[in-house]
């Protein structure tokens, strides 16, 4: 069963953690974002902005928001303080992307907000339903704290 939920899979994404560092001249705390691995995965788009799920949409108010939520199936179990960035296909195409200078080069970096592990009739973890978020803070830049 396991290996039948594997194959629908055909899509790659890359996993990033953030690592705390201390400055040696300032001892500063410095947070970096740290590339982890790459898994298989099957990442879909929200198509609706309802209260019952959130979708794609931009919020004007006090400020811009550009707000886009998926929902990712993966064997992997991600944690909430992790990111997801580089949804690509087989071809290795990028498939969620942030327009930069008038060229689509950049993948979006997605915040994780919930993690539901998927079970089979048996009781064991078949796979993992991520639910994603776009960041604010579109780039792993260190940044001080």
């Amino acid at each position: 069963m396991k290996s039948l939920i594997k194959s629908a899979m055909y899509m790659k994404m890359d996993i990033y953690e953030q690592v705390y560092t201390q400055e040696e001249t300032t001892n500063a705390i410095v947070k970096k974002w740290l590339y982890i691995r790459t898994t298989n995965c099957l990442a879909r788009g929200y198509i609706s902005d309802t209260a019952r799920s959130q979708g794609s949409s931009e919020k004007v108010g006090e400020r811009y928001q550009n707000v886009d939520y998926l929902t990712i199936e993966t064997e992997d179990k991600i944690s909430k303080s992790q990111k997801i960035t580089n949804i690509r296909n087989q071809q290795d195409e990028v498939i969620w992307f942030e327009l930069v200078g008038n060229n689509y080069e950049s993948p979006t970096v997605f915040d994780v907000v919930g993690v539901i592990p998927v079970l089979d009739p048996f009781g064991s973890i078949m796979s993992y339903n991520i639910s994603v978020k776009r960041s604010e803070v579109q780039s792993f830049d260190e940044y001080n704290s």
